[in-house]
């Protein structure tokens, strides 16, 4: 098997929301491997932070993941400093435990507007750049909840399964068209970051909040950051090249 320093080695990647939680450690990881790597993201401050750590190989560019022309603009600058992309991980996503008789219109379209849009623009811009540059890989990060749903979830459920959906059909087009272009999903379960840490820290019983979370999962318990950064490793190399279109639970069983 290719070593994955050799294969990722000098390739550039785009991690959106990577300011901080599973965008952060993917980044990392890639960086890691010998990947240039353009944190994109809202966060000015923890977003160069980031970049900072990777002497030389990392890049801070503010990305609203939302908007097309935010997006228009970060690939003509990544394209202008760096070149050609060769990974996108979709990773920027927002949350609420809301149920449907109690979300509000407006955090419904909030979620579907980040996680679901955001996702949909990332895959247009980087086929556009991919695919005149030989290809690349595509990973837009799903959730567990995507797969199986919660009641307590339905914006941030639905909008995951919609990225489901969404790499599916990418793949479809990108093999279609002969591109070279690889697109993938990964759906992490209840993952150790820091919003989960925090939320523990406010509650009047955090073990009984981990334990909650854990007992989701038939292994018994939450998942790291790495874990999730490790599939995204996986995908973004070589060693994946004949996997196209898939949504891979990092989920402790959770969706058996």
């Amino acid at each position: 098997m290719q070593d994955k320093q050799r294969s990722l080695a000098g390739k550039m990647a785009i991690v959106t929301g990577a300011a901080s939680g599973i965008g952060a450690g993917i980044a990392r990881l890639l960086a890691a491997h010998g990947c240039r790597v353009v944190i994109a993201d809202v966060d000015k401050v923890e977003g160069r932070r980031i970049a900072e750590e990777f002497d030389g190989n990392g890049y801070f560019c503010h990305l609203d993941v939302t908007s097309e022309d935010s997006w228009l603009a970060l690939m003509s600058e990544v394209n202008r400093h760096w070149g050609a992309v060769d990974i996108l991980v979709n990773n920027a996503g927002i949350g609420s435990a809301e149920s449907i008789e109690e979300v509000s219109l407006d955090v419904w379209h909030q979620i579907l507007a980040v996680n679901t849009t955001g996702v949909f623009l990332g895959c247009r811009c980087a086929i556009q750049s991919m695919k005149n540059s030989g290809g690349g890989s595509i990973i837009n990060i799903s959730s567990a909840l995507g797969l199986r749903p919660l009641s307590s979830t339905p914006a941030y459920g639905a909008s995951k399964a919609a990225v489901v959906n969404l790499t599916k059909t990418t793949a479809l087009q990108c093999a279609e068209k002969g591109y070279q272009i690889r697109c993938n999903a990964i759906n992490p379960g209840f993952i150790m970051t820091p919003l989960l840490e925090n939320a523990m820290a406010a509650a009047e019983d955090p073990d009984a909040l981990l334990k909650g979370y854990s007992d989701l999962h038939p292994m018994g318990c939450v998942g790291s950051i790495d874990d999730v950064a490790q599939a995204a490793l996986f995908l973004a190399g070589d060693e994946s090249q004949f996997i196209t279109g898939i949504a891979l639970p990092v989920d402790g069983g959770m969706t058996i």
